[in-house]
């Protein structure tokens, strides 16, 4: 039960207050008492929710070794409700170390693990592995420049979490969809996925509460990025 409410406030240190030095010190104390308990769901939580916040601080290997750190464990004993989650932040880690083409591959690994008849993971928890998943896919395509690919899975990925109503997420694969647009330089569709995305991250139609700090970003970049379209093709908000 410690293990568990451990890693409860190092989820919550972590997403909802950008606390991830606090995070990191909760999923390491979590992870002690997962060991002693020999419960290999919060052991594989508290490498998860350790490599999320390494993540964010920028702390790309760290991350990269924690991740993979749960991804081995979950494997050794069969355990696969949380690896999904690993291996999308392992994924994310190489691209962040510049290995996109290496973390395409882990990523396609997930699709793969959820399009299989035998899934153990189901209902509306693999739902959002699928439109995390799909939103990683496009970030790995932008980084290696195919943008026409990683228009489509931002798209994808836009449509599944409105589906399932994970809206922030679903801002943020607006905002990055208006990017690609703006690439492949299709400014009639980036106009609208850059005001909607950053209309809904700003007025936290997409957010719950204690997310604040995650709306100014959505619309810090929709501005950004709003910048970059063309001025004769732009229009008025």
């Amino acid at each position: 039960m410690q293990a568990f409410h451990l890693n409860c406030r190092s989820w919550a240190l972590n997403t909802c207050d950008q606390r991830y030095r606090e995070a990191i010190e909760q999923a390491d104390e979590a992870l002690e008492h997962a060991r002693r308990a020999q419960d290999i769901h919060q052991q594989v939580s508290a490498l998860v929710n350790a490599a999320s916040a390494h993540r964010q601080l920028g702390q790309a290997q760290t991350a990269a070794d924690r991740s993979l750190a749960a991804i081995d464990l979950s494997e050794d004993v069969g355990y696969y409700q949380v690896w999904p989650q690993a291996m999308r932040l392992y994924g994310s880690s190489l691209r962040l170390r510049g290995r996109a083409e290496e973390a395409l591959t882990q990523h396609k690994r997930i699709m793969a693990f959820l399009d299989a008849p035998d899934c153990p993971v189901s209902g509306h928890v693999a739902d959002i592995f699928r439109a995390h998943t799909t939103q990683a896919l496009g970030l790995d395509c932008a980084a290696l420049g195919r943008w026409r690919e990683a228009a489509d899975h931002y798209r994808s990925a836009q449509i599944q979490s409105s589906r399932i109503g994970v809206f922030h997420r679903e801002a943020e694969q607006l905002l990055h969809l208006g990017e690609a647009l703006i690439e492949l330089g299709e400014t009639e569709e980036a106009r609208y996925c850059l005001r909607h995305g950053g209309r809904q991250g700003a007025e936290g139609r997409t957010e719950a509460p204690g997310h604040a700090p995650r709306r100014v970003r959505s619309a810090c970049r929709r501005d950004v990025l709003w910048a970059r379209v063309p001025q004769g093709s732009r229009r008025p908000w």
